[in-house]
């Protein structure tokens, strides 16, 4: 897996668990099946064989439903399908950004040119429903990516700055990588970690210094 896939899919990790905070374990599972490359789509473009985390030999098949156990009996979606649904979000998201720009070889050599670098591009991190994202924008004119990078900024204020109302923003705990805010360490005050558990059922290493 690639430095930019896997960016992308932490940023939408970290979109879809601030949109749906109810479903941030399943995402969660779902983001570490990726990670782990067991999600393998299909040529049809609608459907994908997603492995188990927990046997090698086990697989499912997702398109839309999902042949495990656990969305035959639960509501929600389960990881498989939600692997599904991450990989889809970041290929899209990957498509739309390098619709921008001209990225088609020259096919007149035989041999093929490096793709062009965005002449315009730049890199922040935003706090987004209390969640660390680093966002990265691309452009084709430096002026027009200022405009944009100033709009993206005035919807998420940088903290310790006065809201729109007056009001102070209240300080953000370090954020998991993952699975978002960590929880305040009562045996070594002033460090914090995170509480979720991963696929194979031990707790996340992630920890975070004082605020």
């Amino acid at each position: 897996m690639d430095a930019i896939f896997t960016h992308a899919l932490q940023v939408e990790t970290a979109l879809l668990q601030a949109q749906h905070p109810i479903l941030a374990e399943v995402i969660a599972r779902g983001h570490a099946l990726l990670m782990d490359g067991k999600v393998f789509p299909l040529e049809d473009g609608k459907s994908a064989v997603v492995g188990s985390s927990t046997n090698a030999l086990l697989s499912y098949h997702v398109n839309g439903t999902c042949t495990c156990k656990a969305h035959e009996f639960r509501a929600e979606p389960c990881k498989h399908r939600m692997a599904r649904r991450l990989y889809e979000r970041v290929s899209e998201r990957l498509a739309e950004e390098n619709e921008c720009y001209d990225l088609t070889p020259d096919p007149a050599p035989p041999v093929a040119t490096p793709l062009p670098e965005a002449p315009a591009s730049v890199n922040v991190r935003v706090v987004v429903a209390g969640y660390e994202v680093q966002w990265t924008l691309r452009d084709v004119d430096e002026t027009r990516l200022a405009g944009r990078l100033a709009a993206l900024l005035a919807q998420y204020p940088k903290e310790g700055t006065a809201s729109p109302s007056g009001a102070a923003s209240a300080p953000q705990p370090p954020v998991c990588r993952f699975h978002g805010p960590m929880k305040a360490s009562s045996k070594a005050p002033g460090s914090f970690y995170c509480t979720k558990k991963l696929h194979d059922g031990s707790y996340c290493l992630e920890r975070g210094g004082a605020l």
